[in-house]
Parts: structure tokens; sequence; C-alpha cells
């Protein structure tokens, strides 16, 4: 599906945030290992596809994340909400809206990393 629609990668400056000011980098983000991002084909709705490969660094960090707003589904509720009201405050500013996501998805992900040494919690078989 993906390449019969002619998705592309993003084409984004590096360096300060559209605030002007520098984004923290958490550990876990510290290398793209692996990671690609794709953006809908001109005339589909706004969406971003994160591409990861299997055995890569980073690739733990969306499998946790996604499973610990599973196994939480009271935290999952508000990750939406903040999703939804961010799209609708900062609907035309792309760069902002990540820079807030993007602050949340840590605060998250610093349970999660608490969740996994508490369960045992480790990559699992695919979805798909």
């Amino acid at each position: 599906m993906v390449l019969s629609v002619s998705w592309r990668r993003p084409v984004r400056p590096h360096g300060p945030t559209s605030t002007g000011t520098t984004r923290y980098q958490a550990p876990w983000k510290n290398s793209l290992g692996g990671k690609r991002f794709l953006n809908e084909p001109p005339g589909y709705r706004r969406v971003n596809i994160a591409v990861r490969v299997m055995g890569q660094t980073n690739q733990g960090y969306p499998l946790t994340f996604r499973d610990y707003l599973r196994a939480h589904p009271f935290s999952a509720q508000a990750y939406a909400t903040l999703k939804r009201d961010l799209a609708h405050l900062v609907h035309d500013d792309y760069d902002r809206y990540a820079e807030v996501k993007d602050a949340a998805c840590d605060l998250i992900y610093v349970a999660a990393e608490d969740w996994v040494q508490a369960v045992g919690w480790s990559v699992g078989p695919s979805d798909g």
C-alpha cells in the first residue's frame, strides 16, 4: 500500500525548534538507528509514518511505548486527548505540535521504562 500511493520522505531543516530553543534529546533517541519517516502523497489526509528496522537500536522504543499504553488505558486516553487537543490548538504549526507531543512522549516513556523493569517486558512477536 505505502509504495503504491507514492509516499515520500519529508524534507525538514535541522536546527532549532520553531520557538527558537534547542530540543532536549532523550538518551533513547540519540540515534535514528534505522528510523525513517514517510509523509502522505499530495491530496491525502495529513499523516506521518515512522518506519523502523528490526534489530536496530531504537526498534524497542515504539513497541515499549505501545505496550505500556495498552497496559495503562487511562494513560492511553490522556495521551489521545492531548494529541487531539494539541492538533486543534496548533493545527497549522507542525513543528510546534511535534515539540509538545515529543515532550509528552518522553514523560510516558520514562514511566514505560519503569513498567518494563517491573513486569519483565521484552519485544515480542509482531502485531502484523
